[in-house]
């Protein structure tokens, strides 16, 4: 995935396919400090449990609930 200045130009031009905005997002995640000898079986599980709640249905619903309620009750609303 390229990441630079050139493909962000590409995204805001006119009849872009791509989609441009702000979104958001809320995660709650377990974060267990353990002393474990090897570092990485610590960033392996976390890895693992965070790519879980990423491919989770509970991300797509967060967002269709916060643009549902952007469309009801406007920005002011939905800013909280």
């Amino acid at each position: 995935q390229e990441i630079g200045i050139q493909p962000v130009a590409n995204m805001l031009a006119k009849r872009s396919k791509c989609r441009w905005g702000n979104y958001n997002s809320s995660v709650i995640f377990p974060f267990s400090i353990s002393l474990e000898t090897d570092p990485l079986v610590n960033l392996s599980n976390t890895k693992s449990i965070m790519d879980r709640k990423k491919y989770s249905l509970a991300a797509g619903l967060l967002y269709s609930n916060s643009k549902f309620i952007m469309n009801l009750f406007g920005p002011k609303v939905g800013a909280v």
